[in-house]
């Protein structure tokens, strides 16, 4: 696909499905290099064809974004050449690959499939199709069959997923899993696919209310739903109060940055508080309460690695799991530190304030253009749903790959309206008045000259 259609459609084609679907399919060893995966699968066949396609890359001008996605690859590398006990330059060299495959890859695809009109207009089609069919079989997960297509994946050796033998039921309803790693995961993927819905709908020249593109979101909302997860259902109320007030004119520009970092703020106060407070020793048993209690249970539990044993360069993947009560790590912010490190936090922070500070600045040169201001006020809005989602979420399933995506079609958006601002850089097209400008009128298609 990429040697006939270039980057842009592989990222239609190849990429959304694969990681949609297939993401969960056991890895076939590859000593020395990254695993088989379905991330890595594209991801070979795609840099391999990058060499004859290196002109898809020419739309991109590189921006703050791009240079802190790079940067997050180093945390990462150190912190498994610091922690191996067998060879830590390869081990080293394989986490580096497999984080570009999962997370500099589809952020660059994003890039540049936005900057193609056939590819954009083709990328809706496929999420839309992808969300209306997770959204359907997860309605018949939670009312007819529970985990029936991970079960069915499961025996024909296509997922990774074990623990499906016990169906967790929330409300009457059986907590939908599909092809995602668990039910939260299925939440915030529905969450981030309408906001990609969202975003791509106007940029391909379409309009939310026709039928493809709506049913599009209604299966997104389904996948949310039918995860029967708090955490999910807490994130698409973010999202909706957000998008009310970054789509705003001239309201989302001046707002991003203070949301932002009034976000971050509110994550320490809310450790600190989590931190003192009291619970009980046996987990309660009503829902709410349960997950109340394993929040901070895993803040409490996990505190004393991440403040005592982590450091700069956290421990890879000897984290001391037995200390903490529960078993796991359902915050990714806490998760990176004992894991990656302090360092590798202090990028996030910085990558959320960079794409907040380039959104808002982008938001006030569109303000009086809704075409432009309301596709980047949905993204930044999943943004800060997805931020808030993770503080009680594990990291690293489908979701993570999604927001790499997310952030892509974010500073793709921030250059359009950058080149819709200096009109004697970036040509006619730019030039144009905010009567004719429109992100569907940006770039062209794919094969014929940018």
């Amino acid at each position: 696909v990429t040697l006939r259609w270039g980057l842009a459609r592989t990222f239609a084609y190849a990429y959304l499905p694969a990681m949609l679907f297939f993401f969960l399919v056991p890895p076939w060893s590859l000593p020395g290099i990254p695993n088989l995966t379905a991330p890595t699968a594209v991801g070979y066949a795609v840099s391999l064809a990058m060499f004859l396609r290196w002109r898809d890359l020419a739309v991109i001008r590189l921006n703050l974004i791009d240079a802190l996605m790079v940067l997050m690859l180093i945390p990462p590398a150190l912190s498994i050449a610091f922690n191996s006990t067998q060879d830590p330059l390869w081990d080293s060299i394989s986490q580096t690959g497999d984080l570009f495959f999962r997370w500099l890859l589809p952020y660059f695809l994003a890039r540049v499939a936005l900057h193609d009109a056939t590819a954009r207009r083709h990328a809706l089609y496929v999420l839309c199709a992808c969300a209306i069919i997770i959204g359907v079989l997860a309605a018949y997960e939670a009312r007819i069959s529970p985990y029936f297509v991970s079960r069915e994946l499961k025996r024909r050796n296509l997922s990774s997923i074990l623990g499906n033998t016990q169906v967790l039921y929330r409300y009457g309803l059986a907590r939908a899993l599909v092809t995602m790693g668990q039910p939260i995961d299925l939440g915030v993927c529905g969450v981030l696919m309408g906001t990609m819905i969202l975003i791509l709908t106007p940029a391909a020249g379409s309009k939310w209310s026709k039928p493809w593109p709506l049913i599009g979101i209604c299966g997104a909302g389904g996948m949310v739903l039918f995860s029967v997860s708090f955490t999910a259902w807490v994130a698409l109320i973010v999202a909706f109060v957000m998008y009310a007030v970054l789509s705003r004119p001239k309201l989302g520009g001046y707002l991003a940055l203070p949301i932002m970092i009034c976000m971050i703020g509110g994550m320490v106060y809310l450790t600190d508080n989590l931190l003192n407070t009291d619970i009980p020793t046996d987990r309660p048993k009503e829902d709410a309460e349960a997950s109340k209690w394993i929040r901070v249970r895993i803040v409490q539990d996990s505190w004393p690695i991440a403040t005592e044993q982590a450091g700069w360069f956290g421990m890879a993947k000897n984290v001391p799991v037995d200390q903490i009560g529960v078993g796991s790590v359902d915050n990714a912010y806490l998760l990176f530190i004992m894991q990656t490190g302090w360092s590798y936090l202090i990028l996030w922070v910085l990558l959320m304030i960079v794409v907040a500070a380039k959104s808002g600045r982008a938001l006030g040169r569109a303000a009086g253009l809704a075409s432009m201001r309301l596709p980047l006020g949905a993204g930044l809005a999943g943004c800060v749903a997805t931020f808030f989602a993770m503080y009680t979420v594990f990291y690293g399933f489908v979701y993570g790959v999604l927001l790499c995506v997310l952030f892509g079609l974010i500073s793709s958006m921030t250059q359009m309206f950058a080149d819709y601002a200096r009109p004697a850089l970036a040509g006619p097209q730019a030039g144009s008045t905010q009567q004719e400008f429109s992100m569907a009128s940006y770039g062209s298609p794919a094969g014929s000259p940018q």
